[in-house]
């Protein structure tokens, strides 16, 4: 476990067993209110690395944070613009 350990409150990250003998983790990740699969998070030979996979996109960690990054800024310049009146 890491030090941040964020509480799970929008989606659920389901190991997936299909070969007991894998050296790697695979999870299943699903919407918690709706139960749609998103995707899935495994690790990819090619990228010698875990990423976020679906049918039509493959993410590795340093595109999420940059997604997490992108859409924080927007947050918080959204909130200073409510402070000062703008919106």
């Amino acid at each position: 476990m890491n030090d941040y350990e964020p509480k799970k409150r929008w989606l659920n990250f389901e190991e997936w067993k299909k070969n007991p003998k894998a050296k790697t983790k695979r999870f299943l990740i699903h919407n918690k209110v709706t139960g749609d699969s998103l995707g899935e998070i495994k690790w990819d030979t090619g990228w010698r690395q875990y990423v976020f996979e679906d049918d039509e996109i493959k993410l590795a960690e340093g595109c999420l944070f940059e997604l997490f990054e992108h859409i924080k800024n927007l947050r918080l310049e959204r909130e200073n613009k409510k402070q000062e009146g703008i919106l």
